[in-house]
């Protein structure tokens, strides 16, 4: 059978080849036939349809269909011998656009939707030594003119004299290069002191902010679960006091979107609220918490919570070259989807089928970005940093590439044997994370892929389709970041 997937918009029918990676737009003649043109004869299939098309469009439809295998490679029973990430590895030279410095497992709040891991708030800081030695490193490896650092944690805040130090230490290093340096904290802690410094170094900050009072304080909380919103929004007006246009062009908004689900109250806090410079939308996961189960009923479901934002991000493409000026609406719902559609968009498309291919949802490890724990061992993720399983390297040694390897090994035992003979293998957004979150339980993960990867593909491909069908223009400002 073609190795293809079908799917529909509410204008056309569209057939997706897996092996070429070519979006096609078909008649329904075609459409309805193609599954069977491997099993059936031209005969049988003629007998098959007669009731339902004419004998003259089922012929012309067998036509075009073997036009397009003999000439454009398309529609052909072709799956992959190899799907594997380890081939990209093969005399690699780790190049990382950032550093991802854990400088400490601390944390001031205890949110409800942290990951497990995160939530265990050990003691564990990073030293200086430690830091040094990976800024160091990552300085002497980094292609390019600039030098990036993303501060974390825990709440990076709580080790504000480490930061300094950091700073200190890298603008010693590469004179030729610029600094940039970035930091994700819940603000909560931030004092004048702070301000001064990332004013005079230029800092982007990412902020928690999940919205107005009433939902940010549900589940941004203390360890004695006081909410945090006054406190976080007070410090944003220091920070504009200090610097009138320094939430505007320096500060981004990460929000964690979670039950109950009220879309229309979210936009329209921020649409009301200071403009930052991006937004950082987030549905919460089921992944590596235990969120739902400790806090939702049975009736709140993850993906009924993409929904209303999906219709909003048809609204707002469907109507748009590009960014208005003023459109929040915009910058919100394409930092929701506008990485995958930009990916989806730009995908690569052959024109014949090969016998290999990678893992779509995984990041090129130490690319763009080596993570470090407080310990000093690097990981592909942040989001990976509690599993020794992923480990990369260490400050010691630096980037192992048999470790990497090793990395890749463990993806592919786990889940190639099932994405060789999958259409959406070269779409899917199954990623690192998910296999750890799973990698014990391969029923699971199956599920995953069935229940989960493989639909959300399907719908991906649809919207991707009906915003075209609204507006061909529609990502002609988007790249592979999200930004648009």
């Amino acid at each position: 059978m073609p190795f293809i997937h079908k799917f529909e918009t509410e204008k056309a029918k569209y057939i997706y080849d897996a092996p070429t990676s070519q979006i096609l737009e078909v008649d329904k003649v075609t459409f309805a036939i193609i599954d069977d043109i491997d099993i059936l004869s031209e005969d049988e299939i003629i007998a098959k349809y007669a009731p339902h098309y004419p004998r003259h469009l089922l012929l012309q439809a067998l036509r075009d269909l073997q036009k397009a295998r003999s000439e454009q490679n398309l529609f052909l029973d072709h799956h992959y011998q190899s799907v594997s990430d380890i081939p990209l590895y093969a005399d690699y030279t780790p190049h990382p656009k950032m550093l991802v410095l854990q400088l400490t497992e601390k944390c001031n709040l205890r949110c409800c939707y942290c990951l497990s891991s995160y939530r265990e708030n050990s003691s564990l800081d990073m030293t200086f030594a430690t830091a040094a030695a990976a800024v160091t490193y990552f300085a002497e490896i980094a292609n390019g003119d600039k030098l990036a650092i993303l501060f974390g944690g825990g709440e990076p805040l709580l080790k504000f004299p480490l930061i300094k130090k950091i700073v200190a230490h890298l603008e010693n290093l590469r004179p030729g290069k610029s600094k940039l340096y970035y930091l994700s904290t819940n603000l909560v802690n931030l004092t004048e002191e702070m301000i001064d410094f990332f004013l005079e170094h230029d800092f982007m900050l990412q902020v928690s902010l999940d919205g107005p009072k009433a939902k940010h304080d549900r589940y941004r909380v203390t360890p004695d679960g006081q909410g945090t919103y006054e406190t976080v929004v007070g410090n944003l007006m220091k920070l504009k006091k200090r610097s009138a246009d320094y939430i505007r062009s320096k500060v981004k908004y990460s929000c964690v979107v979670a039950p109950p689900y009220d879309p229309a109250e979210i936009i329209q806090f921020f649409s009301s609220f200071e403009r930052p410079w991006a937004y950082n939308i987030n549905m919460v996961s089921g992944a590596g918490t235990t969120f739902f189960r400790d806090y939702c009923r049975s009736t709140d479901s993850v993906s009924l919570s993409a929904i209303p934002f999906t219709e909003k991000l048809r609204e707002v493409l469907g109507k748009h070259d590009g960014r208005g000026e003023e459109d929040i609406l915009y910058g919100m719902v394409s930092d929701m989807h506008g990485g995958w559609l930009a990916r989806l968009h730009e995908r690569r498309i052959l024109s014949h089928p090969v016998l290999w291919t990678n893992h779509s949802g995984q990041c090129r490890i130490a690319t763009e970005k080596l993570c470090v724990d407080v310990k000093g061992r690097f990981f592909p993720c942040e989001r990976l940093i509690f599993n020794r399983d992923y480990i990369i390297g260490d400050v010691d040694k630096g980037v192992e590439n048999e470790s990497i390897i090793k990395v890749c090994e463990k993806f592919d035992k786990l889940r190639s044997h099932r994405c060789r003979t999958c259409w959406a293998v070269r779409l899917c957004p199954f990623c690192l994370q998910d296999l750890m979150f799973y990698e014990d339980d391969q029923k699971k993960l199956d599920a995953i892929c069935d229940e989960v990867m493989k639909p959300l593909v399907h719908e991906r491909l649809r919207l991707y389709c009906s915003l075209l069908e609204e507006n061909p223009k529609a990502f002609d400002k988007l790249s592979s970041s999200g930004d648009l």
